[in-house]
C-alpha cells in the first residue's frame, strides 16, 4: 500500500514532479501503544520498483519518521490502513494555533467587553501539504 499525491513539486533542487509516490514502513512502538512510521517518497512507482533503497529522497512537509498513538481496540488491527489513513489526514490538514487577537490601537490583546476575556483567533502555523482529494491510497 502507498500514498499517491497529485501535487506540483520541485524536488532535489530542480526536478519538477506532478505526483509523488510515498511508501510507508510501519512497526509497533514500545508496548504496542504506538506505531513507528517511516515515510519514503519516490518520484513514481516505477522509481520505487527499480530501486527502493536508493531512489527515495526527502520532501519538505513529509516527516521521514514519526510515532503515532495507537490503540488496537479503538483503531483496529489493520495497522497498514490505520497508518496510511492517519498520514493522509495529517498531510491534508492545516496545523493551527489559537493566539490572542491584537488590538490595532494599543498593540496589546483585544478584550471582549462583555466577558472581560481575551479574544482569540485561529492562525495557520503549518499549511496542509495537499488537498485531501489529491491523496489516494494505491497498491492496496
Amino acid at each position: 500500500m502507498a500514498l499517491l499525491i497529485d501535487k506540483n513539486l520541485t524536488v532535489l533542487g530542480d526536478i519538477d514532479l506532478t505526483q509523488l509516490y510515498v511508501r510507508l514502513v510501519i512497526s509497533y512502538g514500545p508496548g504496542g501503544a504506538s506505531l513507528i512510521v517511516r515515510s519514503s517518497p519516490y518520484a513514481s512507482k516505477v522509481a520505487y520498483d527499480a530501486d527502493p533503497n536508493n531512489n527515495t529522497f526527502d520532501v519538505t512537509g513529509i516527516e521521514s519518521v514519526q510515532q503515532l498513538a495507537y490503540d488496537r481496540v479503538a483503531d483496529g488491527s489493520d495497522i497498514l490502513t490505520f497508518a496510511h489513513d492517519t498520514i493522509k489526514t495529517q498531510l491534508s490538514t492545516d496545523v493551527t494555533q489559537e493566539i490572542p487577537l491584537p488590538d490595532p490601537s494599543t498593540g496589546g490583546e483585544q478584550i471582549d467587553p462583555s466577558t472581560g476575556e481575551v479574544i482569540m483567533q485561529t492562525v495557520i502555523v503549518t499549511p496542509k501539504f495537499a488537498q485531501d482529494s489529491s491523496i489516494s491510497l494505491v497498491d492496496i
